[in-house]
Formats: structure tokens, sequence, C-alpha cells
């Protein structure tokens, strides 16, 4: 068909067809090889992608820990992409996604264990092994990872940290390792332990970085002074502060950092009482500005015990997600002020970000295919 064809109405048929039936293209003929593993052909189809989002959902409980793809919350439609049960338990740890990748690692606390942890495109099925890192002494120690794009070098790339958590020479989670692994060098740089803001602490409960505008962004509650905002710069490598709402700048907290569109977003959750709580959606319209934060909504929930609910980011639609101790996942109608239950089953979900299939990795040289 492409000696018929000119090659522009070629690639206009192509890119837009899912990624399962172009890994199936690339069987055809060398010709649309080349064109569909082009960096600029996948950089095309990516950027098509954003209409079919799903929900990238990580489970973990005493008996399985399951990672799947929500495709429809109301019906529930979803495939597993790593299913283990209480017999075959796999343990592992989801450190974000970002234009189909996905980056992992085992959660196991054994120096004598190698290092695992990779960057896993699933709809392509290959996958790339990070190296051994240069600190894997996990005595007294905990490792945090977060995982992210660099737009202007067209790099993906995991932060590393390693911290102290029992030393009585140091304050509790103190940052002495940083590392960064970049998939197109293949190995990870050392970075000064110093560069990382006074009073950082990731061993929190929402410790997720959001990926938005080249940085990684986490809430922080401050000691002795402001809450505030770390964010990681992809792409110069290096941490930044910003400022919170005032309203959310002093006290605790339970919130989520989120994404609304291309916008950065926090989900504040307040207690009224013992049934009864507030969440306020902040925005910042315009990155950077601190003057641009304001309240996109305000929703009250009635008849739900507060202390069995954590909220958990935002859908394309804006509404809110929220995590239901043993009643599993819902999303809140901000105009109803109503609970809708996520029709999937199972709780103690514990990651949840957007999902695109993507053809990235798929002309990357040292990926496994399997």
């Amino acid at each position: 068909m492409s000696d018929y064809l000119p090659q522009q109405v070629v690639v206009e048929i192509l890119v837009r067809l899912p990624v399962k039936s172009l890994i199936k293209c690339i069987t055809v003929c060398k010709s649309w090889r080349s064109l569909v593993e082009s960096s600029a052909f996948m950089d095309t189809h990516l950027s098509r992608q954003n209409d079919n989002t799903n929900l990238l959902l990580l489970k973990v409980g005493t008996r399985d820990c399951d990672l799947c793809l929500l495709h429809n919350p109301e019906t529930g439609e979803s495939n597993n992409l790593i299913q283990s049960t209480q017999t075959s338990r796999l343990e592992f740890d989801v450190h974000g996604t970002c234009n189909g990748l996905i980056c992992l690692s085992s959660q196991s606390h054994d120096s004598h264990l190698p290092y695992f942890a990779i960057i896993w495109n699933p709809s392509i099925r290959r996958f790339v092994f990070l190296p051994r890192p240069r600190v894997v002494d996990y005595e007294n120690v905990e490792q945090f990872h977060a995982f992210g794009f660099d737009m202007p070098t067209n790099d993906y790339k995991v932060l590393r940290i390693m911290s102290y958590l029992d030393r009585s020479d140091v304050p509790p989670n103190t940052p002495y390792e940083v590392e960064v692994y970049s998939l197109a060098r293949g190995s990870w740089k050392s970075l000064s332990a110093v560069v990382v803001p006074k009073d950082y602490n990731h061993y929190l409960e929402f410790r997720d970085g959001v990926l938005l505008n080249g940085s990684l962004h986490w809430f922080q509650l401050g000691n002795n002074r402001d809450n505030f905002i770390v964010t990681f710069d992809m792409y110069n490598e290096v941490f930044c502060e910003m400022v919170v709402p005032d309203a959310i700048k002093t006290g605790l907290h339970i919130l989520c950092m989120t994404r609304y569109g291309e916008s950065l977003a926090i989900v504040d959750m307040a207690e009224l009482d013992g049934f009864e709580a507030t969440f306020h959606v902040w925005v910042m319209n315009k990155y950077g500005v601190i003057d641009s934060w304001n309240v996109l909504y305000s929703v009250r929930l009635r008849g739900l015990p507060y202390d069995t609910l954590r909220p958990f980011g935002l859908t394309r639609n804006g509404e809110f997600m929220i995590d239901m101790f043993f009643s599993g996942l819902f999303y809140v109608n901000y105009n109803s002020c109503q609970a809708v239950r996520f029709a999937i089953d199972g709780s103690d979900w514990c990651f949840v970000d957007s999902f695109v299939e993507s053809l990235v990795l798929l002309s990357q040289a040292n990926a496994i295919s399997y």
C-alpha cells in the first residue's frame, strides 16, 4: 500500500492507530518499521493520546499487590498489568508514570539482595533495567525514588534520595545521598546532599512527586516554619522551593499535590466533625506566580467517617478522588456533593495517576522485550 500512497498519507493513517496495532504494522515492511520507530513519529503519536487517558492504580494489601489500568470508572473496565497472590507475592513500589512509561522498584530492604528498578512500557512490552546505584546500604536507611521527563533533552530521569532513619548524630530523615539516573546516558550521577532544601522530608504519606512544567513537586510540612512546596528541576537537576496558599501555610493538613489540566493543584481536606469534612481544591492558575493560587471549588461531605478518608488527586473532569479505608476508591461530584464509588474491586489503593499508551522505548537499544 505504501507504494501507491504518498508518504504523508501513510503517516496520517498510521499515527491514528492504537499502540498494539502499530506493533503489528512494523512487521509489514522495513519502511513502516523505520517510520514508526522514528522519534518524530513517536512524538506525534504521543501528542494524540491525550483523549485516551486511563487511570493507573496500585493496590497493596496483606494478600495481594496489583497494578492495573482502569479504563472506565463507571463500569470498572480494567486490565491487570501486574497481579500477585499471597503465594506468589511481588513487593514493589511505583514511583511515577510519564508518557506511557512506569518506573517501579522492589521493596526489599536487604542489602544482600540485588538492587532492582526498571523503567517499563507495558503497552509495547519493553523495559530497561536501571544499573546498580553507588550506595545500596539499606540498614537504618530509607530510599526514595521519583520519576519524570526532561523535555529540553528528551530524556527520562529517576531521582533517588537516601536518608537516615535512626542516627543519634543527625536528625531523622536527613538526606545523605542524592543520585539521578538518566535513560539517555544509561547511568547514575551523584549530586551533593546539600542541594536538598532544609526541612525537606520525603518520608510522608503522600510523597509521590507531581510532574509539571519540567519539575517534580512535593508538599512539605514546615519544621518551625511555614509549610511549602519542594520542586526538583529535571533539566538543571536542582531543588527549589515554592510558596503555598496562605490558608495552608501553617498547621497540619491532610492533602495531596496533583494536576488540574496543565496547572498545579492541591486537594486539602479539613475536618468539621467525625462524620463531616470539607475539601478545598486549590489551583495555581499561572505557574510560579504565588498570587495566582485560587480555590477552584469546595465540597462538604456528610455521613462519611473523616478518619477513613484520604484525598487522592483529580480526574480529567476536575472531580477529586478519595480513598476510603476498607471501602474502595471514590470520585466526588462537586455539583451534587456526592461520593461515587469506582466500579472496581478492592481497597488499600496507594498510587493513582493518569496513564496514556505510547511507543516510548520502542527504539531504545538496551530495552528488553518479553
